[in-house]
Formats: structure tokens, C-alpha cells, sequence
């Protein structure tokens, strides 16, 4: 809420406002505002996700997994809030731009 409230005073377009607010939702609805699936602005969905997975991919890397199995773990953790707090389709598509980086990486 503190982050919609700042990009306000900063200019940001309604829109983009409501959709940092709406990250704060969870995809099953027992979010704040009780938005659930579709309802939710599908940027926030995929910010939430983006989140998510940065967050999971810092953690790891503090241990002594390398990189493949960090990706596999975060993955694997972000699989298992889909459809509670995360969008399911979203945390495939990331698998999906993952996988073609690690491809690239190969």
C-alpha cells in the first residue's frame, strides 16, 4: 500500500498504482482487497511472481548449490504456491524464460 501511495505522489498513472497495489493479493483471494485469479491485474500477477522468485533465488544462493539446482529449487517452491498465492500459468511462463536462459548459458 505504501508503494502505490508513493508512485501517486510521484506521478505514476492510476493504473500502474492499482497494480502495485494488487501485488499484494493472492491468487486463491485471501488477499487484502479479496481479489482472486483473473480479477487480479495480470502485471501484479506477474510482478508477484518476479518477486517470488528473486526472493527464492537470494536465499539460495547463499548455499552451495549450483546455479541448475538453484534454478530447480526455486522452481520447484514457486510450482508448489501455485494457485494459493500465485498464478500457476505465470510461475510456467518464468519456467519457461528460465529454462531458455539456462539454455543460453549452456
Amino acid at each position: 500500500a505504501a508503494g502505490a501511495e508513493l508512485a501517486r505522489g510521484a506521478g505514476v498513472p492510476e493504473e500502474a498504482c492499482e497494480w502495485i497495489l494488487a501485488t499484494r493479493e493472492r491468487y486463491d483471494g485471501l488477499g487484502p482487497a479479496g481479489l482472486r485469479a483473473d480479477e487480479i491485474p495480470l502485471p501484479s500477477r506477474i510482478v508477484r511472481v518476479a518477486c517470488a522468485y528473486h526472493e527464492l533465488t537470494q536465499r539460495a544462493a547463499g548455499g552451495p548449490l549450483v546455479r541448475d539446482e538453484r534454478r530447480a529449487l526455486t522452481l520447484s517452491e514457486l510450482r508448489g504456491a501455485a494457485g494459493t498465492i500465485l498464478d500457476g500459468v505465470v510461475i510456467e511462463a518464468l519456467a519457461c524464460v528460465v529454462a531458455r536462459a539456462a539454455a543460453a548459458d549452456a
